[in-house]
């Protein structure tokens, strides 16, 4: 089992990344990946992508990754702060 895969910030004009995120949570169900993240990606994009029902444990924004475990599937604190949901220092995802 992987333990994290990270879906890349995604150029938005082109389609896909909504159902690139759906492909990874389908090998998540079948438990070839424990979680799924992003990187760089802004708050419109990672809410797309969680609200087509994709849990995503992370949002790695340049060094550190900023992680929303527990929030069964929803990004509060992206919505929260209004931004991409960067932090300065890191966590980890378990």
């Amino acid at each position: 089992m992987v333990g994290v895969i990270l879906l890349p910030r995604w150029e938005y004009s082109i389609p896909g990344m909504v159902d690139t995120a759906l492909a990874l949570a389908d090998l998540q169900s079948k438990g070839l990946i424990r979680h799924v993240g992003t990187t760089n990606m802004d708050t419109a994009a990672l809410s797309a992508i969680v609200d087509a029902g994709v849990n995503v444990a992370c949002n790695q924004v340049g060094p550190g990754c900023r992680c929303f475990g527990g929030q069964g599937g929803k990004m509060k604190a992206v919505t929260r702060t209004g931004g991409s949901g960067s932090s300065s220092g890191s966590s980890t995802v378990r």
